[in-house]
């Protein structure tokens, strides 16, 4: 399913020759599909970086110190996240609405949400029976939604491919990451099976690298 760009929001010629904002528009993007085994994420991804790297927009899914941040970052990152909501099926939305236009949050957001179920779904139901939280008072919706979740990760345990204490304890450390420390595990996520020493060796070098990273700013200033 591809989407058509809103009339609302077309814009001249003359402004999209020099208005990148204007350039953000959802036509030919594929619509992010729901988390599950048969999610799109990873196409929806790559298509969607693609697309703002060639309207120079894709920096802003990147996090960013403020005092690196360039003049355009907030009217930027504002034209990126609503071209993602447009971009995504309404049940992504839960996902990142109480990110507004944080782009990064909303990117990794939207990462951590698909990226388990891309490869066997195995740790997007671990996850999803470890991390979901009942919310208003409807207790049997929540009791059935939890037994749903359960079912969907039994039908994935086999004796070849039983569940392991490492995937659980790998399960753990993916939950515990605040979003903007997601993107330094996309890489493998995706993989069929993720070791804890992966996951963990991925933080060390990600942690390294911000370290760098500030002691070059500190010595620029």
């Amino acid at each position: 399913m591809l989407l058509d760009e809103p009339p609302h929001l077309a814009s001249s010629g003359a402004n999209e020759a020099n208005n990148n904002n204007n350039l953000a528009k959802v036509a030919g993007i594929p619509v992010l599909t729901p988390p599950g085994p048969n999610t799109n994420f990873l196409t929806w991804r790559y298509v969607v970086r693609g697309y703002l790297g060639s309207i120079n927009l894709a920096y802003v899914l990147n996090p960013t110190e403020p005092k690196s941040c360039p003049a355009t970052w907030a009217k930027d990152t504002s034209t990126v996240s609503s071209f993602i909501a447009r971009t995504i099926d309404e049940l992504n939305i839960r996902f990142i609405m109480e990110l507004g236009t944080d782009t990064p949050a909303i990117w990794a957001a939207l990462h951590e949400a698909h990226q388990d179920c891309s490869a066997g779904g195995r740790m997007y139901w671990l996850r999803r029976l470890g991390t979901t939280k009942m919310t208003g008072e409807d207790n049997e919706s929540h009791i059935d939604a939890m037994s749903t979740n359960s079912e969907r990760l039994t039908a994935l345990i086999t004796k070849a491919k039983p569940l392991t204490v490492a995937d659980i304890h790998a399960t753990g450390l993916v939950n515990s990451l605040p979003v903007d420390w997601q993107p330094c595990i996309s890489s493998f996520m995706n993989d069929n099976d993720v070791s804890p020493a992966r996951i963990a060796a991925a933080l060390k070098q990600e942690s390294l690298r911000r370290k760098a990273r500030r002691e070059e700013e500190t010595a620029l200033v």
